[in-house]
């Protein structure tokens, strides 16, 4: 039998999962090796067997995600750093670069796009074997569970029989997306018109606009809603609110323009060529300078969110999945519903029924809109923002999901 270990797990299970490999390399068994599993047999395979090289390279993956160390740039200095050829842009060192500043005691948010942060952030998925991505899957489903806690532990009842009948799921109170008429925007044309051209690597030169970012579009879509302030402008460009309705026109490009570029350079925001990053402090103190009352920045709580939405005022939420603070990010929640269900349970003892209940469940939900022009919006369990996970209510579930679970140093900022 051989043994998984890897950093991914939490401190107090360091072994999360186990191989058996079966006799004759006739397939093997994945098992949990924390109470906390709910499957305590997770995959089984009838073909071949692992290697301890394929445990090796699983737990070096998941190792490598959480300290991945860029060869090309040194693992010292500044973490922002200009270079003479390109004075007038910064390049970031992903071995020393800190989303904490300790002069604003703030951290920086924004998300690298997928695509483009694998080279800068993390290791490549070891694929290159059906084995090895059967394992990868596993460790990845084994992780998730350790860190919410969703297993079941054992039945000290196990002579007994319990039937247990559930019904479907059923809205009891939902309110309208408070922002559904803004769901397609994204970090894309035409609304990083205006922001600077931005090299992926140093050294080859290669240039596009920044992303517009998820802090930005997420200011323009709340002053976009309340058309505030009543005039907004940006080197001599006023934004037409009317014209923000459709983004896509005309009109509705340069103001979409002007709006985004106008909030990221009073925010200071940095420009990247996968990321734009912003201060949440800067964002907060925007808003105050747009005429925005009682702007706070505070931990979330589905209390303080379900008020905001019940007085028509859209919530920023910002959040971080795990340890990867390169994927940090901001996006709206601008509704909730609460559903309910009915579990019947009858308990049995030599085919004798000799108890039953009858209890109903509730389920809170808030609506998310997460910036990216409709994938991974809907309802998410309160408080739990994994983005494939099959709990949620998305608004279009065709789709493309992501694996990310944003669920570290979750804040929100609240206004009148």
């Amino acid at each position: 039998m051989d043994e998984v270990t890897t950093r991914v797990a939490t401190s107090n299970a360091n072994n999360i999962l186990y191989v058996a490999n079966f006799a004759d390399n006739k397939g093997f068994a994945i098992l949990a090796g924390d109470d906390r599993i709910q499957e305590k047999v997770i995959a089984v395979a009838d073909k071949s067997n692992l290697t301890k090289e394929d445990v090796d390279a699983v737990a070096s993956f998941f190792k490598n995600n959480e300290n991945y160390i860029n060869k090309v740039y040194p693992t010292t200095g500044d973490g922002l750093f200009t270079v003479k050829d390109y004075p007038d842009e910064s390049f970031l060192n992903p071995n020393t670069f800190s989303t904490y500043d300790a002069s604003m005691d703030d951290n920086w948010v924004g998300n690298f796009r997928e695509e483009d942060n694998q080279s800068v952030t993390r290791a490549g998925r070891p694929e290159d074997d059906s084995r090895k991505s059967i394992l990868t899957y596993c460790a990845y489903y084994a992780r998730d569970e350790v860190h919410n806690g969703n297993g079941s532990g054992s039945d000290p009842n196990d002579s007994y029989t319990r039937n247990t009948t559930i019904s479907d799921w059923k809205d009891i109170k939902q309110t309208n997306n408070i922002l559904s008429a803004y769901d397609h925007w994204d970090q894309d044309y035409p609304f990083n018109d205006l922001y600077p051209n931005r090299r992926k690597f140093l050294i080859f030169g290669k240039k596009r606009k920044a992303p517009a970012g998820c802090f930005p579009l997420s200011l323009a879509k709340i002053m976009t809603h309340f058309r505030q302030p009543a005039s907004f402008s940006y080197n001599g460009y006023v934004v037409d609110w009317g014209a923000m309705n459709n983004p896509y026109s005309a009109s509705g490009r340069v103001s979409a323009a002007v709006l985004l570029k106008g909030i990221s350079e009073w925010c200071g925001s940095m420009y990247f060529y996968a990321g734009t990053f912003t201060f949440p402090s800067k964002a907060s103190s925007f808003l105050k300078d747009m005429g925005y009352n009682d702007v706070h920045r505070c931990n979330y709580s589905y209390d303080r969110v379900s008020s905001m939405i019940d007085n028509g005022r859209p919530v920023i939420i910002y959040a971080i999945p795990g340890i990867r603070v390169w994927n940090s990010h901001a996006w709206i929640i601008d509704g909730y519903k609460i559903k309910s269900r009915q579990k019947e349970t009858k308990l049995y003892k030599n085919g004798k029924l000799i108890d039953s209940s009858t209890t109903t469940e509730t389920c809170r939900m808030v609506h998310c809109d997460f910036g990216w022009g409709g994938p991974c919006n809907g309802y998410y369990v309160d408080g739990i923002f994994k983005l494939d996970s099959d709990k949620n209510d998305y608004d279009r579930p065709w789709l493309r999901k992501k694996d990310t679970n944003y669920n570290h140093h979750m804040r929100i900022i609240t206004y009148k």
